[in-house]
């Protein structure tokens, strides 16, 4: 995990909870879509930042190419809209890393706040995982499969010949 769950948001506006995850692929394949990467994390930002229930949103933005980061769940005007490309790709563990602390962080809610948030998680990614011959795969197929036994909204957006 990259951040302290108890750094994220617990104060929310209604008991109405949405947790959004977003995935980027930062990888060097992923070079010619940054322009609309970057258009896109600003479009978001807009949208969410002028949507009526946004104090009842927590959004964690997590990175990837052949490192990690992710942010603790905050507000939508914490929202970092930046984007680059660059380095290998190590898909399927940043996907488990961030399927654990999203998972991490709803039972976090559950246990502080009694309520069972919406959880929607996004991955950004041209799928060309090539991080120790896609040994990661079957967790993160496995992790997929736990998040979404919480009823999350999985949402795979493609690029490229992914």
């Amino acid at each position: 995990m990259n951040y302290i769950v108890s750094d994220s948001k617990y104060d929310f506006s209604s008991d109405n909870i949405n947790i959004i995850a977003l995935l980027y692929d930062e990888s060097g394949s992923m070079e010619e879509h940054v322009y609309a990467m970057q258009k896109a994390n600003k479009a978001f930002y807009d949208d969410f930042s002028k949507f009526e229930e946004k104090g009842s949103i927590a959004i964690s933005k997590a990175t990837f190419s052949n490192y990690y980061r992710m942010s603790p769940f905050k507000e939508v005007r914490f929202f970092d809209t930046s984007y680059r490309a660059d380095n290998a790709t190590h898909l399927y563990s940043s996907i488990v890393r961030t399927v654990e602390s999203t998972i991490a962080y709803y039972n976090e809610l559950v246990k502080r706040l009694n309520v069972r948030a919406r959880i929607t998680f996004l991955v950004f990614t041209d799928g060309e995982d090539n991080e120790d011959y896609g040994r990661y795969m079957d967790n993160a197929k496995a992790a997929i499969t736990e998040l979404n036994s919480l009823d999350a909204t999985t949402v795979f957006v493609a690029f490229g010949d992914a």
